[in-house]
């Protein structure tokens, strides 16, 4: 039996199996015994009633010790699974002894009233069995075999024709029961995964509309963003070409250098963005290679050696010279956007780019000395629109996209882009890619 099989068995016994409705089926198995009982007395011989009374007073104290001792334990789901309800699924072998007595020991001596209350007790014994624990084949067909066997048996010693007929009714009767019983058991199984598939379903589209929700939000943002960040550069190119009309040439000089830089930001802005587009459609493809790790990080720490130390920030890159199969433009991109997220929000003094590789792995670190990031961000920071709380750039702007970048290019590479927070001196950005495509050189 599969694994998903046995855990739909398995939840299945969970909710037929109540230990309340066990006890009820219980007592009211042995209210009826109790009524046959003082109706069989007056015509059974002592000898034989005592008989009786010995085996079902026996099986009425074992299950009402059962009983006490399965609340007073009060097992888990899982022992109770695997030994309780084990062993309460033998129990109705004991009952169907009891119910055999009552057709050897007692029924013989009865009349054709006692006859035809013994037929009904047969009769609905049975199914009643089966309904109360569709789950136990076994023991359901054990009871069919037995109690209706045991009084097929005694019909057919009866030797009269009317006892001929019933014998054969109760025969196909037994019959169609011992097959539905296999029948029943399956119905509820395939109930129980039926209810679990709708069950999953509905947390699928409950996730669904989550995340439609959260797309939705952020999208809101996105444009919320897009008119407070795009809209400062394209506001400052509109007054520096209004101050082109001075006629001072140091006044003009400066309009048209903050305008060449306003729109310069402006067109970063808007290819960060489309390139992020193409990222989310998986419209990227890499063209691997083999690259020098050591080589590819220190030429993006060349080109951004300008932006930091306008910052203030002091760049450099550590480790050895190791090769890599990898797409080095990608890699470049994903290595600049960590570079430049760290100068604009982690108000830090140091950036150090680290490589380093091991049997199982490779790692390329971006450490900053700066705010380091909130504790609980350290999945939504790589979110879509998403910027630190933690941030210094209160000025810079952006669309939050930098990150989200980051990791989907370092996946579209076959790596993973995470937060380490064994760097406890700031912000601990880290790519990491399978070592099978490395070599130490």
């Amino acid at each position: 039996m599969s694994v998903e099989a046995r855990s739909v068995e398995e939840h299945a016994h969970l909710i037929t199996y109540d230990r309340w409705v066990m006890v009820a089926g219980q007592s009211a198995y042995f209210l009826v015994i109790a009524l046959l009982y003082f109706f069989y007395v007056p015509v059974v011989p002592e000898t034989q009633m005592t008989w009786w009374l010995i085996l079902a007073g026996t099986v009425f104290v074992y299950i009402l010790l059962f009983d006490v001792t399965l609340f007073v334990r009060n097992p888990l789901q899982d022992e109770l699974l695997r030994f309780w309800r084990v062993l309460d699924t033998k129990h109705t072998m004991l009952f169907d002894f009891v119910a055999v007595g009552i057709i050897g020991l007692m029924l013989p001596y009865g009349t054709e009233s006692h006859r035809l209350v013994t037929v009904a007790f047969c009769v609905g014994y049975v199914p009643l069995q089966m309904i109360s624990d569709p789950q136990n084949v076994f023991g359901n067909r054990f009871s069919i075999v037995t109690v209706l066997g045991a009084f097929v048996v005694y019909l057919m010693i009866q030797g009269e024709f009317y006892a001929y007929v019933l014998a054969t009714f109760m025969a196909i009767y037994g019959a169609t029961l011992f097959y539905s019983s296999g029948v029943f058991r399956d119905v509820v199984v395939d109930a129980v995964r039926n209810r679990r598939a709708a069950e999953y379903a509905t947390d699928r589209l409950r996730l669904a509309l989550q995340e439609v929700s959260a797309e939705r939000d952020a999208k809101t943002r996105f444009i919320a963003a897009v008119s407070h960040d795009l809209g400062q550069p394209l506001q400052a190119a509109r007054l520096f070409n209004e101050q082109l009309s001075s006629g001072a040439a140091a006044v003009r000089d400066l309009a048209l250098s903050g305008l060449t830089r306003s729109i310069g930001m402006a067109q970063d802005m808007l290819r960060q963005m489309l390139y992020h587009m193409q990222l989310e459609a998986d419209a990227v493809t890499p063209h691997h290679q083999s690259v020098d790790l050591k080589a590819t990080a220190k030429g993006v720490a060349d080109q951004y050696s300008a932006l930091a130390h306008a910052a203030g920030i002091k760049l450099g890159v550590a480790g050895r010279h190791t090769t890599m199969i990898t797409d080095e433009v990608l890699l470049q991109r994903a290595l600049g956007n960590l570079i430049q997220n760290s100068i604009n929000h982690s108000g830090g003094s140091k950036i150090l780019i680290g490589c380093r590789s091991n049997r199982k792995k490779l790692h390329i670190w971006i450490l900053d000395n700066g705010v380091g990031i909130a504790t609980g961000e350290d999945d939504s920071i790589f979110q879509d629109y998403e910027q630190g709380s933690n941030s210094r750039s209160l000025t810079r702007g952006g669309f939050g996209l930098g990150l989200a970048s980051v990791r989907r290019l370092a996946r579209v590479l076959g790596g993973e882009a995470v937060l380490d927070r064994r760097w406890k001196h700031g912000a601990g950005f880290c790519l990491t890619f399978p070592a099978n495509r490395t070599s130490a050189v």
